[in-house]
């Protein structure tokens, strides 16, 4: 009896080891074999690591929290071991479900016993997912907690990596950050030593949210916040002088409420930056259950062209009719106008400039600037709309309503000081409600909402207001609701990286103002490093489900525009074709130049658009365009499985000329295609292995449409004289039958000019819903130009006679590689001299005659 009952208390004695063993020193796993994730937490130190096919990012992750005016960190980085402080009281492994899918969790509880003798208790979660290559990391509180730190100090860092392990060579690393209030700047940069290294080198606090890391070995991964949006950001902090990597819930907060969480996103990639960026939006647009975007066909801001007036003194609702009915004279056919300037007056002065005054009580609204409107019975912007029987997008500027006739029908999150209302924002969504109400009955498309700068104002109403915990979600959220329930789209304009990641949230934020306003060379500045700024920006918004709007440009290149006047309009006009955003135009009398609105739009003046916005080619993210001065964008248009793709080249040196140079492969080319310069007017036969190079101008873009091959001889280019020549805004459908040699096109209703490059001369053309208007073709170049009429809806159906052939390169306006030349130099060489011996073969032979 005493043996046996020693021997079950050695079990036990030993079980109680192990279980007290494991506790300390184990090391608990949940991985996706799938996409090769691995978690790994260490239950001694309270430490974490990430790796993605073997290869740890980031470094070892532990926790900081700073609470009332304390920092409590987790782990020493110097000592290697768990805070006194901290205790890990229970460890759970489980499996579940959610908006991204399924995942394996790691559910870890802690105690942190505070300098004030208080127990905060909080949860730390790890998903991995199983069908996405993500992880999720998620804090959350069992108490209310008060942060009360310097402005600098976030509340809370986690994930937070201190990076002394990350075992990727050749580490690439590309951020947003604010370059002001207006402009999102681009880090770009290598770190050749490791991440570790290249945090020494930027400056505490920087914003790079979203964080993206890549290596020469195909593994990108990209860390960013995933709720609360507003209040989270990526930041380089220091621990214990360690340099390290969190996402921080926003410095000036002050509280965070009780049972609230603060969510962060790994995704992994191994297809380049631009396809996981676009992974990583499609989960954060898949958490949010925010729809893609419309098509731009399906939403009249993007289908037509913005007509934009330079108001000046007068009346501006008869500017803007005079300024429809010039452009419709001129056969120009915009299909919005824009309120860019609506300046209240007379009863607000702290409303100097905004729309809440004239939307909520019309009556005593001011539209103009040489008088104050006080007729009762007009009614908003609805004048202009039923006059120029155009809808309009309206600008709106945002809050500061102590002093406003509104003010006391709303409730407002108020900033007081001295007894007096300093600040205030909508705390509901009424407010909303009524303004889209308003502009729903006034023939409102778009709500463009400017001034969403607040995170970066440091006034104290401002850092007041940053230190409420959700806040910007919610009024991204409450405006959101309010214009859906209208179908009204918004706009935000120019808001910061902060306002970007909101975009998930915003059901109906369709479009987004990226940059200052436009500046053009007659006001001294101009056009350089936007140009592939934006492009950067596109990525960020298209990915987050939002077309960029690039601002108005102006077409006018004549010295009559006087001020207006800008060099660049017709680069300008391409750069925006290519967003597949909105397009606008600046307006002037007498001087719009319409042959560059025509390379926009086709003969129903709807703008031909790319299926997608332009963005980087890969090789952009491993080199500062600031230095290298050449930047390159491409998209496509895809047509029943046929693409057509289109490449510009930029040079934002203002004094240089500089040289490029991209392959077609870098673009998607798999086969053989022809390549069409633009702006030289030359094509030539190319394949994947061709390399397009040569030299760019100062300020110049160089820009390459590329067909794909139909069949041998057989190449469509599409539209004449159009920046996007195959949109689908014009070709629904392409089918060829090989076998009959017959090419079949569904087009849309109007009238046009095809372009075809053929070997084949078109033995039969026939068009339903249409007919054929003119036909050329030119045998030595294999140059097919219709011209063609439709009543609706049609298909041009064209037969070819003859058996196909490649076509030659009549007009090669590229610099071949020197492997080219060389080849193309021997194989005349060998030629000439084959010739030669056959011919003195033939003249010695002893059956020749003489």
């Amino acid at each position: 009896m005493g043996k046996a009952f020693s021997t079950i208390l050695s079990l036990l004695l030993l079980l109680s080891l192990i279980r007290i063993f494991a506790l300390d020193v184990s090391t608990y796993i949940i991985n996706s074999t799938k996409h090769n994730i691995a978690f790994l937490f260490n239950s001694k130190t309270g430490t974490y690591e990430v790796s993605y096919r073997g290869y740890t990012f980031y470094g070892l992750g532990y926790l900081s929290i700073f609470e009332e005016r304390v920092r409590y960190v987790s782990y020493n980085p110097i000592e290697k071991k768990l805070s006194e402080r901290f205790r890990i009281v229970d460890i759970t492994e489980k499996e579940g479900s959610d908006a991204l899918g399924r995942y394996k969790c790691l559910r870890v509880f802690w105690h942190l016993k505070t300098v004030r003798r208080l127990t905060l208790s909080f949860y730390t979660i790890f998903k991995v997912y199983q069908d996405e290559p993500a992880l999720v990391f998620e804090l959350l509180f069992a108490n209310t907690f008060k942060c009360y730190g310097p402005e600098e100090i976030a509340a809370i860092r986690f994930p937070i990596f201190y990076s002394h392990k990350c075992n990727v060579s050749n580490l690439y690393v590309f951020a947003y950050t604010p370059n002001n209030e207006y402009w999102l700047r681009t880090v770009v940069a290598r770190a050749d030593k490791g991440f570790r290294e290249w945090l020494r080198g930027i400056n505490e606090y920087t914003i790079l949210t979203p964080l993206i890391l890549h290596n020469s070995k195909d593994r990108y991964s990209i860390l960013s916040p995933l709720y609360p949006l507003g209040n989270l950001l990526v930041r380089k902090v220091t621990e214990y002088g360690v340099q390290a990597i969190a996402v921080c819930l926003d410095s000036t907060i002050r509280e965070v409420p009780f049972s609230s969480r603060m969510t962060s996103i790994i995704v992994f990639g191994d297809k380049g930056v631009v396809d996981t960026m676009l992974k990583w939006g499609s989960l954060m647009r898949l958490y949010y259950s925010k729809p893609n975007p419309p098509k731009p066909w399906n939403n009249i801001f993007l289908k037509y062209l913005c007509a934009w007036p330079i108001l000046h003194a007068g009346n501006a609702t008869e500017q803007y009719i005079d300024m429809v009915n010039y452009l419709r004279s001129k056969g120009i056919r915009p299909g919005t106008t824009a309120n860019y300037v609506w300046q209240v007056l007379g009863s607000d002065p702290v409303l100097k400039w905004g729309v809440a005054q004239v939307a909520l009580k019309p009556s005593c609204s001011s539209f103009g600037f040489d008088r104050v409107a006080t007729n009762d019975g007009w009614d908003g912007l609805k004048v202009i709309v039923e006059a120029t029987d155009l809808p309009m997008v309206c600008w709106m500027s945002h809050w500061c309503p102590a002093a406003a006739s509104y003010y006391w029908r709303y409730d407002w999150v108020k900033y007081v000081e001295g007894g007096r209302v300093l600040a205030a924002w909508p705390r509901s969504a009424k407010i909303y409600y009524d303004i889209a109400r308003n502009f729903s009955s006034w023939g409102i498309c778009v709500a463009w909402q400017d001034y969403f700068i607040e995170e970066y104002r440091k006034d104290a109403g401002h850092i007041w207001l940053q230190g409420r915990y959700g806040y910007f979600d919610s009024w991204y959220i409450n405006m959101s609701e309010a214009f859906a329930e209208y179908n009204i789209s918004i706009m935000s304009c120019m808001p910061g990286i902060k306002g970007y990641m909101m975009l998930p949230e915003s059901v109906n934020t369709i479009f987004i103002r990226g940059g200052n306003d436009y500046e053009f060379l007659g006001m001294g500045k101009g056009n350089d490093w936007e140009w592939y700024q934006y492009s950067f920006t596109q990525l960020l918004s298209w990915s987050l489900g939002a077309y960029t709007f690039w601002d108005k440009f102006h077409p006018m290149p004549s010295v009559e525009a006087g001020w207006f006047r800008e060099p660049y309009y017709i680069q300008e006009a391409l750069l925006r074709s290519l967003s597949a955003g909105p397009v606008a135009f600046l307006v002037k009398t007498d001087v719009v130049d319409k042959d560059v609105l025509l390379m926009l739009v086709d003969s129903n003046w709807e703008v031909l658009k790319p299926d997608v916005p332009a963005l980087p080619l890969e090789k952009c993210f491993t080199y500062d365009p600031l230095i290298e001065k050449v930047f390159y964008v491409y998209t496509y248009s895809n047509v029943s499985g046929y693409s057509w793709i289109y490449v510009a080249v930029i040079n934002i040196d203002r004094s240089n000329s500089r040289s490029f140079s991209f392959s077609l492969s870098e673009v998607g080319v798999t086969g053989k295609t022809l390549v069409y310069s633009f702006f030289e007017k030359k094509i030539m036969l190319a394949d994947a292995n061709t390399v397009i190079k040569g030299n760019i101008g100062p300020m110049e873009i160089k820009y390459f449409i590329i067909c794909p091959k139909i069949d041998d001889g057989l190449y469509v280019f599409g539209l004449e004289g159009k920046f996007i020549p195959f949109s689908k805004v014009v070709f629904r459908e392409l089918l060829y039958d090989k076998s009959s040699k017959v090419l079949r096109l569904k087009v849309k209703k109007g009238s046009e000019s095809l372009i075809i490059y053929t070997s084949r001369k078109p033995a039969d053309i026939s068009i339903l819903n249409g007919k054929l208007v003119s036909l050329e073709y030119d045998n030595k170049t294999g140059l097919v130009k219709l011209k063609y009429s439709m009543n609706s809806d049609g298909t041009i159906r064209i037969v070819f006679e003859g058996t196909g052939r490649e076509l030659q390169p009549y007009a090669v306006g590229f610099t071949l590689e020197p492997i080219v030349i060389v080849v193309i130099v021997f194989a005349t060489v060998v030629v000439a001299l084959l010739v030669l011996w056959i011919s003195t073969v033939r003249r010695f032979s002893p059956t020749s005659k003489v």
